[in-house]
């Protein structure tokens, strides 16, 4: 349940504002605290949980014991009945090395000697031993890696992942999106004002959008922003505000401001003529995100931002999909947007407009379809970065958070994405793939040790070679079974990471250069656009416009802006 905190109360780590803003004073930070005591506390942590499969094992264990104890007496009895009912040939008791002409004085010790080699040859701690030493080398080679993953259970449900969900927005993106439209639909604004008004704002928020729209207005514009008061923030939706008079605008009095998409203009009965609604579904048909700005109720222009693509999205997707998984994009975009980025990404399974709680429901429904090719139900893997996504990381099977996200996402994720790249979903599933596929073998070689070691101990075969295994070699044998799987478990240090091949995406990104050159230019020159709305009456200037929009067009960076007078 929320509760209320006033000033001068003190908040732990991760506590959640729900609404509104507030300052936060950090009192103290040990060296616990710091980035790098968090992943090795991580790690220490992923060692210590077992994976579901070591209670198998250490079930398995804990009626091996009594089953060696019940063996050894049975051979002792085996052994000691053959010898007393003169079974045994005179010459195999010289075989060991025992006195033939003693009678059935030897008998017992013979007896014993099979007994005593059957308890000492048997070896549990293999078997103990199979699951968590090769989790404990998969965590650290994960760790090396760039995954950061939170124990066996994570290592080991990862294993059977089948479908697995991408969020768009820093995730299939490159999670720094920027203003390319400002559209003013009401000329009592200018494009600086938007500007003002929304990053003014989004000041106050975490969202990837809002951070978009404030670096645009702070740092390209060089506008002075001002904190809001009264905020309200509508997960999945947007948020509304009242902002300060201030010498950016031409209003001298405070107003309300809401920054959000279209759906909730819609709750809140703000009116969006048909000309609007086909000007915003071009721009999202090309990709881009809408942004609508109102001021006191009413609309005042949209801001359509993109958020370029990763470049190794397309080709990890195509990796995915060659190991057998399913790929779906879950996103709080609308759909237009999201099948663009899906088509360019070549995901087939779109699900958009999708709130925090209603992303955690869509992943609850892929686990509830059955796999058409196993006939089980989905395994469900979430890769996601923001806020929004924690409900879906934690409704997962395994959640994948990007290293650069949120805290709150991290903290509900099963492995963490430190260096933030695309490729290591692939990396973090064919690690676990490769960790459990040794754990089959280290269950391999202890079984078939004692299967082999426990007979010859016993002397099943003796008949057969004339040779026995002492108890002191039966103890080498023991200790050799222990280190072979220990041995078999550090073999996963020579893991190498799969090549996700990008060769497919190189034709996309062969003009980098002439791309960033006509980015900056359009930065240093972005109050020159903005002089578009105003009659173009300089023939220089008209020149240097249609130069520079000539560039944009082949570029595709940014589009020009357009006025809409209602």
């Amino acid at each position: 349940m929320p509760v209320a905190k006033k000033e001068g109360d003190y908040v732990f780590g991760s506590t959640m504002n729900q609404q509104g803003t507030l300052v936060i004073e950090s009192s103290c930070m040990g060296g616990e605290s710091s980035a790098l005591s968090q992943i090795c506390a991580l790690i220490e942590d992923a060692q210590l949980h077992k994976a579901p499969i070591q209670a198998y094992a250490d079930w398995l264990a804990s009626i091996f014991a009594p089953c060696v104890l019940g063996m050894s007496v049975m051979t002792f009895i085996s052994w000691i009945t053959l010898l007393s009912l003169n079974l045994v040939p005179v010459e195999w008791k010289a075989e060991l090395g025992t006195d033939t002409l003693a009678g059935h004085s030897n008998d017992i010790y013979i007896a014993v000697l099979f007994a005593i080699s059957v308890v000492v040859i048997a070896c549990p701690c293999a078997l103990g031993l199979a699951t968590p030493t090769a989790v404990m080398v998969g965590c650290g080679v994960g760790a090396k890696q760039g995954v950061l993953i939170k124990g066996g259970r994570a290592l080991e449900t990862a294993r059977y992942i089948d479908t697995i969900v991408f969020d768009k927005t820093g995730t299939l993106t490159v999670g720094h999106p920027f203003v390319r439209d400002v559209v003013v639909v009401n000329r009592a604004y200018t494009p600086r004002e938007l500007l003002y008004y929304s990053a003014s704002l989004e000041c106050v928020s975490e969202h990837v959008l809002g951070k978009a729209i404030v670096v645009t207005a702070a740092e390209h514009e060089k506008l002075e922003l001002h904190d809001p008061t009264e905020v309200h923030v509508v997960p999945g939706r947007g948020m509304e505000g009242v902002l300060p008079a201030s010498d950016a605008t031409s209003r001298n009095t405070p107003v309300n401001v809401l920054v959000g998409n279209f759906e909730y203009c819609e709750e809140k009965n703000i009116e969006i003529s048909q000309k609007i609604r086909a000007h915003m579904h071009e721009l999202e048909l090309e990709g881009k995100t809408v942004v609508v700005v109102c001021v006191e109720g009413k609309l005042a222009g949209l801001l359509a931002l993109a958020d370029a693509p990763r470049p190794e999205a397309a080709a990890v997707v195509k990796h995915l999909k060659s190991m057998g998984l399913d790929v779906w994009l879950i996103t709080g975009d609308n759909l237009r947007t999201a099948s663009a980025i899906a088509r360019q990404m070549g995901i087939n399974h779109v699900k958009a407009v999708a709130l925090p709680g209603e992303k955690a429901s869509q992943i609850k429904a892929l686990q509830s379809q059955m796999n058409p090719l196993t006939q089980k139900p989905r395994v469900v893997c979430m890769v996601g970065d923001g806020i929004n996504d924690a409900p879906a990381l934690a409704q997962s099977d395994i959640g994948m958070a990007i290293g650069a996200g949120t805290q709150i996402a991290k903290a509900e994720a099963d492995m963490v994405l430190v260096k933030s790249a695309l490729t290591d979903v692939v990396v973090a599933l064919d690690l676990a793939r490769v960790v459990f596929s040794r754990i089959k073998l280290n269950f391999f070689l202890s079984v078939v040790y004692n299967l082999i070691g426990i007979p010859l101990a016993a002397g099943m075969f003796f008949p057969l070679i004339h040779q026995t295994i002492p108890p002191a070699y039966a103890g080498l044998a023991m200790a050799f079974s222990s280190v072979s799987v220990v041995i078999s478990s550090l073999l996963l240090k020579k893991y190498k990471a799969p090549i996700v091949s990008k060769t497919n995406m190189k034709h996309r990104f062969k003009d980098d250069a002439k791309v960033t050159e006509v980015k900056n230019t359009v930065r240093q020159n972005f109050g020159r656009l903005h002089k578009t709305y105003e009659p173009l009456t300089n023939l220089d200037e008209v020149r240097h416009f249609c130069s520079l929009a000539f560039s944009l067009r082949h570029c595709h960076l940014f589009a020009v802006p357009l006025q809409w007078n209602e």
